[in-house]
Formats: structure tokens, sequence, C-alpha cells
């Protein structure tokens, strides 16, 4: 199982545990932040695909994957910029905001990547 799938199974505790933590991107327990991002935000993954990882500086540190995900009802497909720590764990999941909309119009988007990226600025 992988970060992402872990994420569209809903299953945060496994997610939570792959992901390479700092502790400061949310309040309260990681488990519980990712639950709250699907039940009070609003977001959930519900696929991703195409998912590769660029060799760089002696490293897998980078890489680029498709996000599917389901916001109001709707599904929103976007691009996402990944980065790896130690072991090849994900440390970042930044999903971009499609370019015909203006950055961090997407609540549910900024609050996926307050959580998996560290920023919601995207």
């Amino acid at each position: 199982m992988t970060f992402l799938s872990a994420v569209q199974e809903q299953n945060y505790e496994k997610a939570a545990a792959m992901l390479g933590w700092e502790g400061e991107k949310t309040e309260g327990n990681q488990v519980s932040a990712w639950a709250r991002l699907a039940g009070e935000v609003g977001v959930r993954l519900i696929s991703f695909n195409n998912v590769h990882a660029e060799f760089d500086d002696g490293c897998y540190c980078t890489g680029h994957a498709n996000l599917v995900f389901e916001i109001d009802g709707e599904p929103l497909e976007v691009r996402a910029i990944l980065t790896f720590g130690k072991w090849g764990k994900p440390k970042q999941i930044c999903a971009i905001t499609p370019s015909d909309m203006r950055s961090r119009s997407i609540p549910q988007l900024a609050a996926w990547n307050l959580l998996a990226c560290g920023n919601g600025s995207f």
C-alpha cells in the first residue's frame, strides 16, 4: 500500500504512518487531521495516476502525479508536485490549482495543501 492509496481508502492511520510527518503541518494529531480533511473540510482523494519520481542530485527527491479529488460532490483533477525524504517516504504532496483558476480559490484544495504540503498557497 502506498501513501496515496491509504488516503484514497480513508485509512488515515496507515497514511499518517507513511507520510514523512514533521509535526508542525497541522494542529492535533496526524490521524485525526487526515480524517478532518475528508469529514469537516469536504475534500477526498478519489484516485491518482501517473505517479513518477525524477532522479536528480543523486536521489529520487522530487516527482509528479495526477490527483483526482471529490470536492462538493464533484471530481477535480489536478497535477501535484511530490517531494520525498529518507527511504523514499513522501514528505510533501502539493496539489496545484488548475491554470484556469486563481490560486487559493478552492478552499478544500488549500486545506489539502496545508496538511500534505505544509503550505496552502498552491
